[in-house]
């Protein structure tokens, strides 16, 4: 049984080590990609980072070990819009629980070009996170009556914004569609049409599920934020995250597993759970989530930064440090000249709140109710509308009702 998986297995950093190997030139070196000047856009695309040489980068990761980041992402690690993700906790409020964690995070026909893209892709797929990650998104979002925008359409979103401001012309058009499109390709349309899309035939759908998933939901992705969250956390996971990906080939244009690792695939699905029972829904992280997002609406109500959401170049500068300049209006209406007399009572009141946050008088937990997961999907279930209980997380089955102090 062994002998059927002796051809070449899949995985991304093989596909990136025999890239590198059958380049000549090996390590920290000088990369030129004046070959991509020819699709550049239409328009002036002069500025500091057009048609110039650039070096790669050597990254010395505490999860992953010592990797060298090829020059092209080097170019979009080095922007605002990306070191922007350093302003962001991926886990959210669980940082007040873990104070630790804080992430900012040939047979198949392979070539370079598809090397780079898979990167890029992995490189900005969080790009288009809001403030405190999740959050945001899922919670404050959704009281917020915004159901139909998601990270993963403003990721693709910043990653143009990002291009055209720093004039990088050092990936050509196509190469951009097809990045987006593995960035989108868990939800939507689905891994498959979106590489359908991009790749112009059903050929190399597969490159598409490495970086999300949309068919099973096994993805990089998952790999990096479990194993790094968990070290962060101090939880142990037995899932072999390096093993799944040694024993992974590509079958009928989708990368599938040998058959041997169906335990491990079990684990890495009952880490997921345990994650977020442990660590991702936990009590006091969820308390200090619900009154975060209750200082926001208060404050969204005179600073409107949730009309700030849909244009990438306005969205770049949301990110964690809202809380503190909400905590400090005082200060900043003082400089800039931002206080009128129908901001006061807002800002008041989600002040008051992040105060409480700051002395740990968090919201108390009174009791959690099982709701069934598919009642929850059809929308058949709301949260009970009294004034001593607070929204409703749909993060997990179990559902946490919070008391509002």
């Amino acid at each position: 049984m062994e002998d059927e998986y002796n051809d070449p297995l899949v995985n991304a950093s093989q596909l990136a080590q025999e890239a590198f190997q059958a380049d000549p030139v090996q390590g920290e070196r000088l990369t030129n990609f004046s070959e991509f000047n020819a699709s550049r856009r239409d328009g002036d695309r002069s500025g500091p980072l057009s048609g110039v040489q650039l070096h790669g980068k050597i990254i010395n990761d505490p999860i992953h070990g010592t990797f060298r980041l090829d020059a092209q992402c080097k170019v979009i690690f080095d922007t605002r819009q990306f070191q922007r993700l350093r302003r962001l906790k991926q886990l959210g409020m669980t940082y007040y629980v873990f104070p630790v964690v804080v992430l900012s995070g040939a047979a198949l026909d392979v070539d370079r070009s598809d090397v780079r893209t898979v990167e890029v892709a992995g490189l900005c797929h969080d790009l288009g996170h809001g403030p405190f990650s999740h959050v945001f998104e899922r919670e404050f979002l959704k009281r917020k009556g915004i159901l139909d925008w998601d990270h993963e359409d403003m990721s693709a979103k910043m990653l143009d914004f990002l291009i055209d401001e720093n004039h990088i012309d050092s990936i050509s058009p196509d190469d951009v569609s097809r990045v987006k499109a593995f960035i989108t390709s868990g939800h939507g349309v689905g891994a498959q049409e979106a590489s359908k899309v991009t790749l112009g035939g059903p050929t190399k759908r597969w490159l598409a599920e490495i970086v999300a998933n949309g068919r099973n939901s096994i993805d990089v992705d998952k790999f990096d934020y479990l194993a790094r969250d968990a070290t962060y956390c101090g939880v142990n996971l037995s899932c072999n995250f390096n093993r799944l990906m040694q024993f992974s080939k590509v079958i009928d244009d989708e990368i599938c597993y040998k058959y041997t690792e169906y335990m491990n695939l079990y684990e890495l699905f009952h880490a997921r759970a345990l994650m977020h029972r442990s660590v991702y829904t936990h009590k006091k992280a969820k308390a200090i989530e619900f009154m975060v997002v209750d200082a926001l609406l208060e404050a969204d109500k005179a600073l409107k930064f949730s009309e700030k959401i849909w244009d990438a170049s306005e969205f770049v500068r949301l990110d964690d440090n809202i809380l503190d300049y909400v905590e400090n209006f005082d200060f900043y209406s003082s400089i800039f000249s931002l206080r009128d007399d129908s901001t006061e009572t807002h800002i008041r009141a989600a002040q008051r709140i992040i105060e409480r946050l700051r002395r740990r008088q968090l919201y108390k937990y009174v009791t959690d109710a099982p709701i069934p997961f598919e009642v929850l999907e059809r929308g058949r279930w709301e949260a009970p509308l009294h004034k001593m209980l607070s929204t409703v997380t749909r993060a997990v089955m179990s559902t946490c009702l919070q008391r509002m102090l």
